[in-house]
């Protein structure tokens, strides 16, 4: 799993290959937290009928690490697939503990409980 802080990454001028991502950034009006929002790439890619599952995974697994914002969780689907796409973004209540989330989740390799 790997984890970018997506603000740094805009502002040094690396541009997304989302180009839906790239927009949204750019029209987020509050700038205060930009600081506090991540990208995070290669999660699980799940059928859309789990993604409420690996929402709820992601949130409780990240909100362990650092405090999360309720309801700040992105996960989209692909038209195509009708799959998540293997990437979200996040908030975080502290842009402090962003660091720590980075190096645990470099670490983790994501397996989704079945049931």
């Amino acid at each position: 799993v790997q984890m970018i802080d997506y603000f740094t990454a805009y502002h040094n001028n690396k541009p997304h290959p989302n180009k839906v991502i790239e927009q949204a950034w750019t029209e987020t009006k509050q700038e205060a937290i930009k600081s506090r929002i991540v990208f995070i790439s290669n999660i699980p890619s799940v059928t859309e009928d789990k993604k409420s599952q690996l929402c709820s995974f992601l949130h409780n697994y990240l909100d362990e690490i650092s405090s999360v914002i309720k309801g700040s969780l992105f996960i989209s689907v692909n038209e195509d697939t009708h799959n998540t796409n293997p990437w979200c973004f996040i908030e975080f209540a502290s842009e402090e503990k962003i660091k720590e989330v980075s190096t645990v989740l470099k670490k983790t390799k994501f397996k989704l409980p079945h049931h």
